[in-house]
């Protein structure tokens, strides 16, 4: 029996149903949809409705409850053309549409609705909204013992939704999940603390089934720890990390012990702009090249970009992992220790993903010492690509098609010798 979260069957229907509803609007419109979440593991057979939020044309600000179910319908049903249009039929006259998604399309029925006697529910607040309106920050004493500021979270009702949004996302871990897609909706008299939760959709759909695949540095555990640490600390955190270090924090070297089996998974693209924005900035970037031995043919993304440093795992030795890729004919293969490296609590472990770090670290040794010995113009330069690789391919030793990172010989230099070597470097 598959776990709970293993169960992909909410994240599929939802898929379905967006899709189905996407396909038919014809209005030309940026329609939002927002899908209800649940906040509890369903363990039956079979899986409740789905209900969303659908923003109303040509009024965006006005809003429609939907029910969706999935191969229910009855010859009654009506064939949905044009969802815009079936919107506007009945919209604010207290009837709910429930539409059903087939195999030979969108079917929809009207009938009364006691939760819609009143106007259509509309968006609140954004969690990302919340956040910047201190919901979630230092409690303000004042505005609390006047009661003028209700939305104040202590930290147990922190805690309380960060478990909540646990289980509300389950189903729907991906890239793009920010707190700006989660919404707050209910009446006005429903307290912030028990609101139910919606993700918003515009155009896309949830990301793949395999996003259940966890692997370290994916995005989509980066984006939900973002959320938590925006919920804890109160103040809104950019995700864009290496945009924000080449640009905001100036660095000289970013290491990546992460990577994609394919360069056109979710997010790679995003990714693929920070890094050439990163490379065009003059920053080094190390990343791991893989962990898959024989069975890959190429490096990981973003370890297989030509301007990005792929480094692969060896032992103090200099001898090549059994878990490395085959070395590439007709490009670098820098190599340097990452098997039994000594991590926290004194535990040791090994791969591509702990030899890069040391890559960089070996790097920004370099290029402090380049700085110490050059004029500032001059050491400057090893921070392009080029320059850095070239001084790399001359500090290693080729050792079955792998280009084993080896400072000792270089150190071992008088003072001036480096010097000059480092000069000659450059003009090259």
């Amino acid at each position: 029996m598959k776990k709970a979260w293993e169960d992909s069957r909410r994240r599929d229907r939802a898929a379905s149903v967006l899709r189905s509803l996407f396909k038919h609007i014809r209005c030309g419109t940026g329609h939002e949809v927002m899908l209800k979440l649940s906040d509890h593991l369903e363990n039956g057979t079979e899986l409740p409705s789905l209900d969303i939020v659908m923003s109303l044309c040509p009024d965006l600000s006005q809003w429609q409850e939907i029910e969706c179910l999935i191969n229910s319908r009855n010859p009654s049903n009506t064939a949905v053309r044009n969802i815009c249009a079936d919107l506007g039929q009945y919209t604010g006259q207290g009837k709910g549409l429930v539409l059903f998604i087939e195999e030979d399309g969108l079917f929809s029925a009207w009938a009364p609705s006691p939760s819609q006697t009143e106007s259509p529910a509309s968006p609140k607040d954004t969690l990302d909204e919340l956040i910047i309106k201190g919901a979630f920050g230092p409690p303000d004493l004042n505005a609390r013992l006047s009661g003028s500021d209700p939305t104040q979270y202590n930290p147990q009702e922190k805690r309380a939704l960060a478990v909540r949004l646990g289980y509300c996302l389950m189903d729907f871990f991906d890239v793009n999940l920010s707190s700006k897609r989660i919404y707050l909706l209910g009446s006005s008299t429903v307290s912030f603390r028990n609101e139910p939760l919606y993700l918003s959709f515009k155009s896309g759909l949830p990301g793949a089934a395999e996003s259940h695949i966890f692997r370290v540095g994916h995005p989509a555990l980066l984006s939900f720890a973002k959320l938590l640490l925006e919920i804890d600390s109160g103040k809104i955190i950019h995700l864009d990390a290496v945009k924000h270090a080449v640009t905001d924090w100036n660095v000289d070297i970013i290491t990546m012990s992460f990577g994609f089996t394919d360069g056109s998974e979710q997010g790679c693209d995003d990714l693929r702009d920070a890094i050439l924005h990163a490379h065009a900035s003059g920053t080094l970037i190390f990343a791991a090249a893989s962990n898959a031995g024989a069975h890959s043919t190429a490096p990981a993304f973003p370890a297989r970009l030509s301007n990005v440093f792929c480094i692969y795992s060896g032992d103090g030795m200099g001898n090549s992992a059994a878990t490395n890729l085959t070395a590439r004919r007709y490009a670098p293969n820098f190599l340097t220790l990452g098997e039994a490296v000594e991590g926290a609590g004194k535990k040791r472990k090994s791969g591509t993903s702990f030899a890069t770090p040391i890559a960089a670290g070996i790097a920004a040794f370099l290029l402090l010492y380049a700085y110490q010995n050059l004029p500032p113009g001059e050491a400057r330069r090893f921070k392009e690509y080029d320059k850095m690789r070239d001084l790399l391919f001359h500090l290693s030793i080729e050792r079955g098609g792998y280009n084993v990172i080896s400072v000792g010989e270089f150190f071992k230099r008088p003072a001036e010798a480096r010097r000059i070597l480092l000069a000659s470097l450059l003009h090259r």
